[in-house]
This record gives C-alpha cells, structure tokens and sequence, in this order.
C-alpha cells in the first residue's frame, strides 16, 4: 500500500519528487522463497508483461545460465544471456533498511511468543516512523517496549462500527496503540490473512534524478560479458516472501520520464543490447534497446 504526492522543490524545476507515505514490507508469498524461484519468479513476469504488451519475439525458449548469466533467452538459433536485478526503495533511502531490519525483528520476537499475541491475528500492525525522530542504534529495549505496547488486545480501526451509511465522524480509538519511541503504531483489519502481519512505515521523498542515478549504477554493475539483455525489476518478493510497496514510486517515477523523454541512461552501455524495467507481476515496463534483442524495437530506435 503506497500514496504519494508528486510535486517541485524550490530551485529544482527540471527535477520532479514523489513523497510518499508507504508500507515497507507486505507479504505475497509464503517464504522462505529460494533463489531459483525468485529468479523464475522475475523472469516470467517480465517476459508476460512483453507478451501482453504484443512486443515479444515469439516464440521464446529460457534455459539456466552459468551465473552469468542468470538465465539464456532463445529464439530458433539466436540465444541471449539475460541478467536478472532488482531496483529497489532501498537503493536510494539505504536508511530504510534498518527500519526494515527493526519491524522484522519485531514481528519475529511476537511469532516466537504467538500464544501470547493471538489477538493480532488477522490483523496488520504498522509502525509508522516520524521522520524527525532517530532510531537509537541500540534499539533492543525500544523492541521490548513494542512487544509490552502489543501484547494487550487494542482492537483495530474501525472495529464495532457500522460503515454502511459512510465513513463516521470519529473513527475512535480501537486499534490505536499509540506512541513508542520514535513509532506510531496502529493495528488494522487484514482481510487478506488470518496471520500476525507487522511492517513499517515512513514517510520518504524520491527525486527523479536519484531515480535515474540509482538505475544507472545497476546497470553500469551488470554491463559485462556475457550478458546481453538486463531486466530490472521493481516491486520483487524478497526470499522471505515479502514485497515493498514503495518500491513503485522508483518505477512510477522511471515511467514518467520515460514518458516525457528524458533519457534514463545517460551513459550508454558497451555490452548490453537491451535493458528492460518491470514492475513485477503487472504489465508494466519501460525497454531501451540498441539492437537485436528479443523484442520489437520501435522504428524511431
């Protein structure tokens, strides 16, 4: 779950931002999800997103690469050697790791005492980090202090009301278990799972340009023999099955300028022919392409 708002800084017209206030880890898929599977799990994806967008050579065959690379791509006699690597929130706010880091640490302390937190069941605790408040770097007692706020039932929002004639004036305090350290936590109804869900959350501002530069150092690392054809993907479960909403403000933004014709690449690369950004398991992408790759390439190119 991600809400943005793009705008302008003062001073920075040709530079546009997305603010965005989102989750950091949502879970889609039972883990632990080993390495091969995340790679088919890429792959696939982005070579649907292809077929759906009608860009796709057909018909293609995958077979498992020599790391690198990851996978080869063939057509009749032609085979591509296809890297597969992920563009994340985290390349370019690496601040958000420990966020990330303390809300797993959390819920893995609550699932060792689950008998004791069987009131979250079903539920999706979020802890919201305001942003002008530091983790302490020895950040165990404030995990203690998380574990002692959760473990009495709060209800969630919205529990006991009757929404059918509109949202209501006051939403009351069930599911608000209010302030510990630098979070805010709140317990929402999760109509998705019967499991205990915990992630974090903060507010985080992304700058185009950092975008664009996050992408450009992943594919100047992968710019090698034999590699022919990158996909990155945003939005990818990581191997404990979990995804990071806010990784599609780095697409939404990438699309943009895409969009409007900024260059997403401004260093052209000396070994890959194509380079293909995906949001995973949608059919959106965004494709550059010098020449022979598996996909159309547009007569302008």
């Amino acid at each position: 779950m991600a809400i943005g708002v793009m705008g302008f800084a003062e001073g920075r017209p040709d530079d546009p931002f997305e603010m965005v206030a989102a989750i950091l880890d949502q879970p889609v898929l039972t883990g632990p999800v080993h390495k091969d599977r995340r790679e088919d799990l890429q792959l696939w994806s982005a070579l649907h997103a292809l077929t759906v967008c009608g860009v796709a050579l057909h018909p293609l065959g995958v077979s498992r690469g020599d790391d690198p690379p990851d996978r080869w791509l063939f057509r009749g006699d032609r085979k591509w050697g296809v890297e597969l690597t992920e563009l994340t929130i985290e390349d370019v706010r690496q601040d958000l790791s420990l966020l990330r880091a303390v809300a797993r640490e959390l819920r893995g302390r609550v699932l060792e005492r689950e008998a004791d937190f069987a009131h979250l069941r079903g539920r999706l605790v979020v802890i919201s980090k305001d942003p002008a408040l530091d983790l302490p770097r020895d950040h165990g007692q404030l995990l203690t202090d998380l574990e002692t706020l959760l473990a009495t039932d709060q209800g969630f929002v919205g529990e006991g009301q009757d929404l059918g004639q509109g949202p209501p004036k006051q939403l009351g305090t069930r599911g608000l278990y209010g302030k510990c350290g630098p979070f805010d936590v709140v317990a929402n109804r999760n109509t998705n799972s019967n499991d205990i869900v915990l992630s974090a959350a903060s507010p985080t501002t992304i700058y185009r340009s950092e975008a664009i530069e996050a992408l450009g150092r992943r594919v100047a690392a992968k710019d090698h023999g034999p590699n022919e054809v990158l996909i990155v993907t945003c939005g990818l479960p990581d191997p404990r099955g979990y995804t990071c909403p806010a990784d599609q403000t780095i697409f939404h933004l990438l699309w943009l300028a895409d969009q409007a014709g900024v260059p997403l690449l401004p260093t052209r690369p000396t070994h890959l022919r194509g380079v293909l950004v995906h949001w995973w398991s949608s059919p959106l992408l965004i494709t550059w392409e010098s020449h022979d790759v598996p996909w159309t390439v547009p007569a302008s190119s």
